[in-house]
């Protein structure tokens, strides 16, 4: 892995969340409620902070009406 590889996945990954919920029309608190976490921790993940785990991605790609794979990063 690359030195910086980490910080553009999470970038790679924040625009796609962010993007994905303002096209599917939900708000950051619709989202915490469906994922049952708390809206900092959405914050966080749409900010690049942190990144949540394969089992939430995969959630929130099940909300997002988005094909398996879409929020993750492409090399």
């Amino acid at each position: 892995m690359m030195a910086n590889e980490g910080s553009e996945t999470m970038h790679n990954l924040k625009l796609s969340m962010a993007a994905a919920r303002i096209n599917a029309k939900l708000t950051q608190k619709e989202v915490d409620e469906i994922l049952q976490v708390s809206k900092i921790t959405i914050h966080k993940w749409e900010s690049g902070k942190t990144v949540p785990n394969w089992e939430k991605v995969e959630q929130m790609e099940s909300l997002f009406n988005l094909p398996v794979g879409t929020l993750t990063f492409k090399r």
